[in-house]
């Protein structure tokens, strides 16, 4: 008898929680400047520059996912992974450290470009070490008044989310 892989089997539960660790620490980095952005604007004189806090960000992490994507295809996922992370890291460094909104934009463009090449790290890692099964996704559904777990094929995501017309949240799945 076939033992069924799991995301949280022997083999793969520190994969799992490293990579869930990951996507963790990059979006809790962009949800607590989000939260003190015009703080710091205002403390470090540059209200006329409070966007490039967010675009800085965005525009790099859309280059470090690129960058790191192309890497990992050619040389293996490693280098890329520990280039990211130490991108990211040296960016909150200069962020923690900034004296000014330049210095403080510089450092938001090299955590994305670090957060766009980690999280290009952890969807290449699932791809390469999980078997698609394993990965599958189960929703509760709601039939017939009765809550049951449901593996749901990847076509059928967009229509687990769908809301009913009396404002109740129901997975609608398709018959």
């Amino acid at each position: 008898m076939k033992c069924e892989q799991s995301i949280v089997d022997q083999r793969h539960v520190a994969l799992t929680f490293g990579l869930l660790l990951l996507t963790t620490i990059t979006g809790l980095e962009t949800l607590a400047v989000t939260t003190i952005a015009s703080t710091i604007a205002k403390e470090l004189g540059g209200i006329a520059l409070y966007s490039w806090i967010f675009s800085a960000s965005l525009l790099a992490q859309m280059v470090g996912t690129v960058v790191a994507g192309h890497w990992a295809d050619q040389r293996g996922i490693r280098h890329p992974f520990i280039t990211s992370l130490g991108t990211f890291a040296v960016g909150i460094l200069v962020a923690s450290l900034a004296s000014n909104m330049p210095m403080f934009i510089v450092a938001r463009a090299l955590q994305g470009l670090g957060a766009g090449g980690l999280l290009n790290s952890v969807y290449t890692s699932i791809n390469l070490n999980y078997d698609d099964r394993s990965v599958e996704l189960h929703y509760p559904v709601k039939r017939e008044g009765v809550v049951e777990k449901a593996s749901i094929h990847w076509h059928t995501v967009a229509y687990a989310n769908m809301y009913r017309a009396d404002g109740r949240v129901e997975a609608i799945l398709p018959e």
